[in-house]
């Protein structure tokens, strides 16, 4: 899938759902999309979602080395 495509599902999705927002987070993750899996799941984190899962997810891409 590509980020065009990755894009227009956040048009189709609730995007005030910190579940949706942190999901949405993971399928950019795999689609090694990393700078939208750390806005996405920073938004989830900011809007209620498990801290300690995002917590956990960020250091994945910490330990990537991305920014």
């Amino acid at each position: 899938m590509s980020k065009a495509k990755t894009k227009n599902l956040t048009v189709l999705l609730v995007d005030d759902d910190p579940t949706i927002l942190k999901h949405l987070g993971d399928v950019c993750f795999k689609l090694n999309d990393f700078l939208n899996a750390r806005k996405y799941w920073e938004r989830a984190r900011q809007m209620g979602a498990d801290a300690e899962a995002i917590r956990q997810r960020l250091e994945q891409l910490e330990n990537l080395g991305t920014q």
